[in-house]
C-alpha cells in the first residue's frame, strides 16, 4: 500500500472515530468504506498471483512452484501491510479475519513452493486456499 493511501485511510478512520459518538461508530460509513478500499488494494495483487498460479497448472510442477512463490510473496506483503493498518475497534474482527485469510495463503503457498509440487501437495494447497477464502468472506461480512 502506498504511503499516501495509508495516510488517507488513517485520516478518514481517525476523523470518523473522533466525530462520531461511541454508539455511532459501528456504522461509520467513512471508516468502513476506507477499510474496504484499503483491503481491496492490498489483496488485488494477491488475487492476481493466485489466478496466475491456477493458470500455470498445465505447464507442470516447476511453473506451479514458481507461481506459488510469487503468490507467497504477494500474500506476505499484503499481510504485513494489513498488520500495520490502524482500524477503529468496530473493524477489528474484519481485519483479524483478513489476516487469518492471508496467513493461510502465506503458509500454503510457501509450503507448496518448497515441496516437490505433486498432486498430494496441490490438493493440500487447494484445501488451504479454500479455508483462507472462507476467512476472507467472514472478514468482509464483519465490516459494518
Amino acid at each position: 500500500m502506498t504511503s499516501l493511501l495509508r495516510l488517507l485511510l488513517l485520516a478518514v478512520t481517525a476523523v470518523a472515530a473522533c466525530r462520531a459518538p461511541a454508539g455511532d461508530r459501528m456504522g461509520s460509513p467513512a471508516a468502513s468504506t476506507a477499510y474496504r478500499r484499503a483491503v481491496a488494494n492490498l489483496e488485488a495483487p494477491v488475487e492476481k498471483a493466485v489466478r496466475a498460479f491456477e493458470e500455470s497448472r498445465s505447464r507442470g510442477p516447476a511453473a506451479l512452484k514458481n507461481a506459488a512463490g510469487e503468490a507467497f510473496r504477494e500474500s506476505r506483503r499484503a499481510r504485513d501491510e494489513l498488520e500495520t493498518l490502524a482500524v477503529v475497534p468496530e473493524l477489528d474482527r474484519a481485519r483479524q479475519e483478513e489476516l487469518v485469510s492471508l496467513n493461510h495463503f502465506v503458509l500454503g503457498f510457501q509450503a507448496f513452493a518448497a515441496s516437490r509440487g505433486g498432486e498430494a501437495e496441490l490438493a493440500e494447497l487447494e484445501s488451504i486456499v479454500r479455508r483462507g477464502r472462507a476467512h476472507r468472506l467472514r472478514g468482509r461480512e464483519a465490516i459494518p
